[in-house]
């Protein structure tokens, strides 16, 4: 047995429109979302990567401004001549001239030093703009034996690391060997040491403030940080969410790893140094340190949720406007209909009175032109039928009348030639 479900044309066309919208709101909503998601992902990406790119143009500067300045310091001739005199022997006399110059003449034009060695070839500490260096063996450490093998006019900028001297801070060595202004031979090595934590400030924004800057990057993202990791994986500036973190605690996150592994820059989702979703991109640095520029997905990603409300209330504004509209068409095309199908049930009964209003110029109106001329065909029809009843029912009446007629006759007829036989 097939069912049938008694539905109203409005209802199924109201329905059909609703489906429809519904189906096409839902797939607009969900290629909309996707694409949005992808070009916002990519956009932050290629943010992330230019405010990386200058990061490290930042860093570069700054690396050469201390380069410069030891370049600076080692060909200043004061220097070379002092050193050079403490070197074959002078006396304290000698040391302190030169200190009271590398403090008065030299520490006041970088504001970034912690302090200025000048060291023997046996890697002694000569001369300082600190007294308690003096003496001080250096011949293991990097920056000196490195800075032995330069040539007049090069540096050597070392690894960040913890030093012994200056109450234990990370620091950042720049060395420039020292040589007899009329032999060129190498006499001695000029160290500069740099707080680390100016490297921090630089990857915070802070120095441009510091310059007159009104705001940072910073001030404006909860979760966006800059930083410099060693090939080793340990931070050399300090951690947003990981404070008193440099050379303590492991950062060897993803970008790191690529740049340590393939010398490869990325710009990618990964698990940062807490393992929290961030997005971020990275630049490998010559001297095997990666600087990295970060910021959480949510945050990252916090514009898409903002968008998917807005479209979603876009789209549920649009699907209640075509509801509105389907309701409407439906309406059209199912009033007309019903009010048709009543005047059929009304001239089914046998009112001819009845006709269709066609109050439209399309399909339903000519529909209803059509049907009033059925209708008036048929009333005629119904009269001509009447009519031909009429007179049928007259004819029937006439031969029911004629044939009493004969029958009287018949029996007249009879009567009469009974008569004649009796006589």
């Amino acid at each position: 047995m097939i069912w049938r479900l008694k539905i109203k044309i409005k209802t199924r066309i109201l329905a059909g429109f609703i489906l429809l919208a519904a189906f096409s709101s839902i797939m607009v909503a969900f290629f909309a979302l996707r694409q949005f998601g992808t070009i916002l992902k990519e956009q932050i990406l290629t943010d992330l990567i230019l405010v990386a790119e200058t990061k490290e143009g930042n860093f570069f500067d700054f690396l050469e401004m201390l380069k410069g300045r030891a370049v600076d310091f080692s060909s200043d001739g004061l220097i070379r001549d002092l050193a050079a005199e403490i070197f074959v022997g002078g006396d304290g006399r000698v040391r302190d001239l030169l200190a009271e110059h590398l403090i008065r003449n030299k520490m006041p034009l970088d504001k970034f030093l912690l302090g200025i060695d000048i060291l023997d070839l046996n890697g002694r500490v000569v001369a300082s703009t600190d007294k308690k260096e003096i003496g001080r063996d250096e011949s293991a450490e990097n920056y000196f034996f490195k800075a032995k093998e330069l040539n007049y006019g090069e540096v050597y900028v070392s690894d960040v690391f913890i030093s012994r001297h200056f109450e234990g801070k990370s620091v950042l060595a720049i060395s420039a060997p020292l040589t007899d202004k009329n032999t060129g031979r190498l006499v001695g090595v000029l160290a500069n040491f740099v707080d680390a934590k100016n490297l921090s400030a630089m990857m915070a924004g802070e120095r441009q403030i510091q310059f007159g800057a009104i705001s940072g990057i910073l001030g404006r993202m909860q979760t966006f940080e800059a930083y410099l990791v060693n090939a080793e994986g340990f931070p050399l500036t300090e951690l947003k969410f990981a404070p008193d973190a440099v050379l303590k605690r492991k950062a060897d996150v993803l970008p790191v790893r690529k740049c340590r592994e393939e010398n490869k820059e990325i710009s990618a989702l990964y698990g940062n140094y807490l393992d929290a979703p961030v997005i971020g991109a990275s630049m490998c640095l010559p001297n095997g340190w990666t600087l990295i520029v970060e910021m959480g997905q949510d945050e990252a990603l916090g514009r898409l949720g903002d968008a998917q409300r807005n479209l979603l209330f876009i789209i549920s504004a649009v699907f209640a406007v075509s509801v509105g509209i389907a309701y409407v068409i439906a309406r059209g095309i199912a009033n007309p209909i019903a009010r048709l199908t009543q005047t059929a049930e009304k001239i089914k009964g046998g009112d001819f009175s009845q006709k269709a209003e066609a109050a439209a110029e399309d399909e339903i109106g000519r529909l209803a032109v059509s049907f009033n001329e059925m209708v008036e065909k048929m009333k005629r029809r119904a009269e001509e039928s009447e009519k031909l009843s009429a007179v049928m029912v007259g004819r029937e009446l006439r031969m029911v009348e004629l044939k009493k007629e004969i029958e009287e006759l018949k029996k007249k007829a009879g009567t009469a030639g009974d008569n004649l036989l009796k006589k």
